[in-house]
């Protein structure tokens, strides 16, 4: 099973912070304040293991990220 990613990031247009998974263009969750998009991601990732979470700042720098379960052989070679 490959590991998927959100990603936490804001739109700018919308100042709203959101939660998308890599691969897509849509956002899954879209929140005010960044804090409550990071516990979401969090929970979300911990949901569908092996997953990894990807925090990045205003500026689209990842700040932080953390992966929950181990990576998938694909991962590892």
């Amino acid at each position: 099973m490959a590991r998927k990613i959100l990603h936490v990031v804001h739109h700018n247009s919308s100042d709203r912070w959101l939660i998308k998974q890599a691969g897509t263009n849509y956002p899954l969750i879209s929140t005010e304040r960044k804090v409550d998009a990071v516990k979401m991601a969090a929970a979300l990732a911990k949901s569908i293991q092996p997953s990894q979470v990807k925090i990045h700042g205003l500026k689209g720098k990842i700040q932080n990220e953390w992966t929950y379960k181990n990576d998938p052989p694909e991962y590892l070679s």
